[in-house]
């Protein structure tokens, strides 16, 4: 995946982070976890900068995605 900025207001972390996953993994033929199938799962994750935090960082807990037909 790429970097994304979240455009967040500063110091407000309302901003989004989104990406297309469909563009991104027909964009790579050859990726781990291609050809994806109905009832496949995936638990995508984003890092991100917090300034506040202890390390300046965070991760958010991890999404289940289930596709379906």
């Amino acid at each position: 995946m790429r970097v994304l900025t979240s455009g967040e207001s500063s110091g407000a972390c309302d901003g989004p982070i989104a990406d297309v996953w469909r563009a991104w993994i027909g964009a790579r033929p050859s990726a781990l976890g291609q050809s994806l199938l109905a009832d496949d799962v995936g638990n995508p994750q984003a890092s991100y900068r917090d300034f506040a935090a202890p390390q300046h960082t965070h991760i958010n807990d991890a999404l289940e995605l289930v596709l379906g037909p």
